[in-house]
């Protein structure tokens, strides 16, 4: 049985904020208007510094014009996210 990792609920649920933003073309600050939350919230949200309240999800799905159960979902990953770069040989610099 092949053992498969989800990431945590919080990733995903930044992850599809990020992508519906991006898709939509929602600048930082409106959607922080149209969520009715300072702009410095949002970007803490969108870099994980912080966690997302349960009480902000209502108005984010719907400053998005999704549901709450669509946020959580695993993102669907695009042909260009499932090529992964070739892993470089670390180079050793130090002494000779």
């Amino acid at each position: 049985m092949a053992v498969t990792f989800q990431r945590p609920a919080h990733a995903t649920l930044v992850c599809n904020i990020r992508a519906a933003l991006q898709e939509q073309r929602i600048r930082g600050y409106q959607f922080a208007d149209a969520v009715g939350v300072d702009k410095s919230l949002v970007s803490r949200w969108l870099s994980q510094s912080i966690l997302i309240g349960i009480d902000h999800l209502d108005r984010i799905s719907a400053a998005l014009g999704v549901d709450v159960p669509t946020l959580f979902e695993e993102p669907k990953r695009t042909a260009a996210q499932k090529v992964r770069k070739k892993k470089q040989p670390l180079r050793r610099v130090g002494l000779t």
